[in-house]
């Protein structure tokens, strides 16, 4: 019985068709080369058998048992992907290590996450690691790379990388060995002896054993040793994408992973909807320590080796800058406290890239901040409704997604909205609802809606948004009104209510909003859910409230700027925020939600049943969203919000104005005083 079938395979990509009725078998111990062209569907195919690809047509059949039928459209789970990728060890062309690793590391990653799955891990934990230690040496070894095992991939030439990148294919002992030109790294050495071949143990084996050494068209031959076909009878599946070692191809065929994911619950409720926006400026959330120092240690398991190596050698010049300027929300990235993940301190770590982290308060400080030109960006966080704004003025810069391809691990529901079709300029990185978060202890009955933040027994103790959009939408939810209006008008009648509630605010506020709730200043207030979540850890009394009015749905995006020196570090920086592990690090750390469907999957569960980041489907039917607003209407409320924190001083303007001549009459009196008494002195 052949080891390997395969059956009339076809694979097409859109309307060009790459493979066309692929059969062959492979018999146990024995070598097949295949042969053509570049660009013939060489690694299509072999990526086909590792299912890192999906077949249109066809059957893949190892050891009898028929691991895919493309006839058969029942989605596979991901458990059942990694399964069936047990079989294969894959070797790719472009080495694909991880460069945060050192060469025994990057061995010993795949075994290890597979005893990790083990029920007897924990047990027997040392000794299972000396295991994995000893057959990843051994191989190195064998790889005439005993003295390199504990450098980094960047320490190593190309024909040493694949030599890496071979043993790490032989190390979980797969039945078909798959070997995308291993040999292309490797070259002879320029005043070697004839015949010999520079560092490749495999062409070395091949020598010593049969004499002589032999061309490339003899690959089948010399690998015939490192063809492992043992009966491989463990279920585990990997416990991460990591062995994938390659992102799928982008394709209008793409099944394969992306089929296999479920659409997560909460995240459901949001398909079919119109896109989202909001604004925000949170601390991090305080995080228990086991779960996050795991985190810390294994963050970089994630990371996809081949997009980081595929970006770096595709930065140039860019990435030799060794700068990007960061422009976030405050504190809206897990940052290291709490026993968090230094995601930016990874970033920088991963890809020897130096970030300057830079935060702003409210989107209009953003807009602000570029439109006068005053500092260079490349990467920034603004919400949507800044995004609709910033492109009609030409503000950002379109994104090349070859150098993102996480985008991929968005929700459908949250790609190509209103603010940015086919988002052609921004990626999703949150998203969050507005609501009332109030002191238990100082409340005496629950708030219910917005109109309760103008009830005059909370005169002096409410806390209100600082930036106008936000406010402007409290008004309107309160009035009856849309919170993106139409005409100047509509922007004066809704102002009036902020004007009405003014003499009851304690104060307007942005970050101080947890200070002040969480030390107890303040009964209520109003702000985002996920720093209610961060708020309600720091003091249990203090409760939130989806208003029955209806909330304000929000997305914050990252983007990069029209005016960005290094646009493909930031592409890259971009992507790196899109891997699960990273995506899972913020969304705990900061507590909102996530448009990441397989970073929703692996949350905590306190965070990923809160309906405070994730609300009801009743609640989630009651948001709304903003739209980009008209010139006209963007200035009337921005002269309106300036007029309304002017009537903040009420009729203390009076007052503080009487004040202020009478302090320029003392001051010009005691000049005069002085005067005058100098000019008596002289006489």
């Amino acid at each position: 019985m052949p080891i390997l079938e395969v059956q009339h395979l076809y694979k097409n990509f859109g309307s060009t068709k790459v493979l066309k009725d692929i059969s062959f078998t492979l018999e146990r111990g024995k070598a097949l080369a295949i042969i053509g062209s570049s660009g013939s569907g060489k690694t299509t195919l072999l990526r086909c058998l590792n299912f890192l690809e999906t077949p249109n047509e066809g059957k893949i059949i190892v050891n009898g048992e028929t691991l895919l039928d493309a006839a058969d459209h029942a989605a596979k789970s991901d458990a059942q992907i990694r399964k069936n990728r047990l079989h294969f060890g894959m070797v790719f062309q472009s080495f694909n290590l991880f460069p945060q690793y050192t060469a025994l590391e990057n061995v010993m990653l795949a075994p290890l996450l597979l005893a990790k799955e083990q029920p007897d891990y924990k047990k027997n934990k040392r000794e299972i690691h000396e295991q994995i230690e000893h057959r990843a040496i051994d191989l190195l070894t064998r790889m005439s790379l005993e003295g390199r095992m504990s450098h980094y991939p960047h320490q190593l030439s190309g024909g040493q990388q694949q030599r890496v990148a071979i043993a790490r294919a032989l190390v979980c002992e797969p039945r078909v060995l798959l070997l995308d030109e291993p040999l292309g790294g490797t070259r002879p050495r320029r005043n070697a002896p004839s015949g010999a071949a520079q560092g490749h143990p495999a062409r070395d084996h091949a020598r010593h054993r049969h004499g002589r050494h032999h061309g490339v068209h003899d690959v089948g031959r010399r690998f015939r040793r490192f063809l492992l076909h043992r009966r491989h009878d463990q279920s585990a599946a990997f416990g991460r994408h990591l062995l994938d070692d390659a992102p799928p191809h982008d394709s209008e065929d793409q099944r394969g992973l992306d089929a296999a994911v479920p659409v997560r619950p909460c995240a459901a409720r949001y398909h079919q909807r119109e896109p989202i926006a909001r604004r925000k400026a949170p601390r991090g959330r305080t995080k228990g320590g086991c779960i996050m120092k795991l985190l810390k240690r294994t963050l970089a398991l994630t990371l996809s080796a081949a997009m980081v190596l595929g970006l770096l050698s595709g930065c140039g010049s860019d990435a030799s800058a060794n700068v990007l300027n960061v422009y976030n929300w405050g504190e809206y990235i897990s940052n290291g406290s709490d026993d968090s993940v230094d995601v930016v301190a990874a970033f920088e770590k991963l890809t020897g890239i130096k970030v300057n982290y830079t935060t702003f308060d409210a989107n209009e400080s953003l807009y602000a901040k570029l439109k006068s030109g005053a500092a260079n960006y490349d990467v920034i966080i603004p919400s949507d409704y800044m995004v609709a704004k910033m492109i009609n003025e030409g503000m950002l810069a379109p994104l090349d997604y070859d150098n993102i391809p996480n985008f991929q691990k968005i929700d459908a529901g949250y790609r190509n909205p209103d603010y940015d079709p086919q988002n052609a300029y921004t990626v999703p990185y949150m998203l969050c609802t507005t609501g009332i978060i109030y002191n238990t202890t100082m409340v005496d009955e629950a708030p219910t809606c917005w109109a309760d933040l103008w009830d005059e027994q909370y005169a002096g103790n409410i806390l209100m948004f600082n930036n106008s959009r936000d406010a402007y939408a409290i008004a309107a939810f309160k009035s009856g009104h849309s919170i993106n209006p139409a005409t100047p008008e509509e922007v004066d009648e809704v102002v009036e209510e902020l004007k009405a509630q003014k003499p009851l605010v304690q104060a307007y506020v942005m970050d101080e909003i947890f200070d002040k709730m969480i030390g107890g200043e303040a009964a209520i207030g109003v702000y985002y859910s996920g720093d209610a979540i961060t708020m309600i850890d720091d003091n249990p009394d203090l409760a939130w409230v989806f208003p029955e009015e209806g909330s304000v749905l929000s997305v914050d995006c990252m983007a990069v700027p029209a005016a960005s020196e290094h646009k493909e570090a930031a592409e890259m920086f971009i992507n790196f925020m899109c891997e699960t592990d990273i995506g899972k690090a913020n969304s705990e750390y900061i507590g909102y939600t996530t448009p990441m469907h397989d970073v929703w999957e692996v949350l905590d569960e306190d965070l990923k049943t809160s309906e405070i980041a994730y609300p009801s489907e009743e609640d989630a039917a009651r948001e709304k969203v903003f739209t980009a607003l008209s010139d006209e209407v963007n200035s009337e409320l921005d002269l309106k919000w300036s007029e309304m924190k002017s009537y903040d001083e009420g009729s203390g303007s009076y007052l503080f104005l009487l004040l202020l001549l009478a302090m320029l009459a003392l001051a010009c009196f005691n000049i005069w005083r002085k005067v005058r008494r100098k000019t008596r002195n002289q006489y």
